[in-house]
């Protein structure tokens, strides 16, 4: 394989070659370090989506008694481009290969291709896009899916024999731990940046694989927005504070974004603004001392722990509650958080955000609820206690599953609290929650005709 120049800065061009193994593998890791963390802690094999830019070297109906695997993860899990029936095929836990409906398209074509798997569902939908002359064709499909933990390596661009290369240019591959067929059509017409466009599908991101160089080969998210890049430092004094990453500082924050910025070791947390940025590092001018300690981290999610990662709840206040994490079964990825009632309130897991008034914000996570509904209490609130505040119900969730909630508000003043609730006013009774997110929005909520929020 070589970097080449591609739909996206650069991508990588595979070809069959003779005694060449032409393959990308790589490891799906948190930390860049410690292999397969992804895709076998954080990877749902029973749902999610994968998305990539393909520039084929073959046309579309040149029939050949040849595969071309594009993506990898193992027998099950795959999309590939066979030349001997000139169609896209894939399984994502099914038993025999899907067909996928794709426009025609000649070498040089670039094809956006996104799929996404339910096996609660037996759902799988696809969406092919050619992105030169702007024709696409959509697939669905019912057939049975059956989940099983695929292997710790993902394969771009071959499977893992190494024997049956894409033969084309892959650019910008990713994986969701997400499912939904009416993003498809949204989706196939992703472009890189438009990160505030795909808000909802950017809180599962797991992998992002920009295939941009050498040095840029592994993931760059962990959850979409809610990035965590390496710091070069761990301690910062009075005044302005420069913030210096590793890489890809430009690909993850924007001026102007909000920040939070918190460590595993402590339970300090600090909002700021991004002023400026370049590819390495980013200016705050939060005043004074940073005190943190562990690993340290810098997002655009508001809310610290939103992935429910650290082992413990010291950023998490309980109210009518009690907290753990969840460590098992129920949870996306290594740990969810476990409220569980108190008494006869509805119990809650709390944070207090510094915000801007009259700003918006979006509040957004998985929601798994008791086994009984109470359908009028409230899952999310913001400023419960104040005058002025803003809840989502139980109403319309469905029991003993994964629930995605979300609600915007204005705020009113320079802080808000923030609950995660049980959703029940029974004793004992318990929700988890994951995948939390408070990311400040542009532009703002006309309230004309109505109370403010």
């Amino acid at each position: 394989q070589q970097f080449i120049n591609a739909k996206y800065n650069q991508g990588v061009s595979f070809r069959r070659l003779a005694g060449a193994s032409n393959y990308l593998r790589l490891y799906a890791s948190i930390d860049e370090t410690t292999p397969s963390s992804v895709i076998t802690d954080r990877f749902n094999a029973n749902q999610g989506m994968i998305s990539l830019i393909f520039k084929p070297y073959f046309n579309y109906n040149s029939i050949l008694d040849d595969e071309h695997y594009l993506f990898y993860i193992s027998a099950t899990y795959f999309l590939k481009y066979d030349r001997n029936t000139s169609t896209f095929k894939c399984r994502f836990g099914h038993a025999s290969d899907i067909t996928l409906t794709s426009p025609n398209f000649d070498a040089g074509d670039w094809l956006n291709i996104t799929v996404g798997w339910d096996d609660g569902n037996n759902d799988l939908a696809s969406s092919i896009r050619n992105l030169t002359d702007s024709t696409q064709d959509t697939t669905s499909s019912s057939a049975t899916i059956t989940g099983a933990n695929p292997s710790q390596y993902i394969y771009i661009g071959n499977d893992s024999s190494l024997k049956k290369p894409c033969n084309g240019i892959l650019d910008d591959v990713s994986i969701y731990s997400i499912y939904d067929a009416d993003f498809t059509d949204n989706f196939s017409a992703f472009e890189r940046h438009n990160d505030r466009a795909m808000d909802y599908l950017n809180d599962y991101l797991l992998v992002h694989f920009l295939l941009d160089g050498s040095g840029d080969l592994v993931q760059e998210d962990n959850h979409g927005c809610c990035r965590q890049l390496t710091l070069v430092a761990s301690s910062y004094t009075s005044g302005t504070k420069t913030f210096a990453f590793t890489k890809n500082a430009n690909e993850v924050f924007q001026s102007s974004d909000r920040i939070c910025i918190w460590s595993s070791g402590s339970t300090n947390v600090y909002y700021d603004t991004v002023s400026t940025i370049t590819s390495t590092s980013m200016v705050v001018s939060t005043g004074g001392v940073l005190t943190l300690t562990g690993t340290i981290y810098v997002s655009r999610n508001l809310l610290a722990d939103f992935n429910m990662e650290l082992a413990n709840t010291s950023y998490w206040t309980a109210s009518g509650s009690s907290l753990a994490k969840e460590v098992t079964t129920i949870k996306q990825d290594v740990r969810s958080i476990k409220v569980t009632n108190s008494g006869a309130a509805n119990g809650l897991a709390r944070q207090t955000v510094t915000t801007v008034s009259g700003q918006c914000y979006k509040v957004s996570g998985l929601f798994y609820p008791p086994s009984t509904l109470n359908n009028a209490s409230y899952v999310i609130s913001c400023d419960l206690d104040a005058d002025k505040s803003i809840t989502v119900t139980q109403s319309n969730l469905t029991a003993s599953v994964w629930n995605y909630v979300e609600l915007v508000f204005q705020a009113d003043d320079s802080s808000v609290t923030i609950d995660f609730c049980v959703g029940s006013v029974t004793s004992a009774e318990y929700g988890y929650w994951d995948c939390v997110r408070m990311i400040q929005m542009d532009g703002g909520i006309s309230n004309a005709g109505m109370e403010d929020l």
